[in-house]
């Protein structure tokens, strides 16, 4: 498994928060997303990814926020893109 080698490898992690999130482990896969976007702040695929599963897990009465983290706050193009996909469920 290529994240036994590399545990902080973007794209793998991005690939098993896609892998879980189709499955319906929208909780897991948000884990994931997160864990890829610590390591790349600035990957759009993943955060639309993430908007996703934050969305699915609306629909199932859960509430979670997107948020920029203090690692990735001071990045004006991730700040831009985690305000575009925020999700807050009203």
């Amino acid at each position: 498994m290529a994240l036994a080698i590399n545990p902080n490898d973007a794209t793998m992690l991005g690939n098993k928060g896609r892998a879980l999130d189709d499955l319906g482990n929208h909780t897991q896969a948000i884990q994931y997303y997160d864990k890829a976007l610590a390591t790349n702040p600035n990957d759009a695929t993943i955060l639309s990814y993430k908007k996703a599963a934050v969305e699915a897990l609306s629909n199932t009465n859960t509430i979670y926020h997107i948020k920029p983290s203090a690692s990735n706050a001071a990045t004006t193009n991730t700040t831009t893109a985690l305000t575009y996909f925020s999700c807050f469920r009203c």
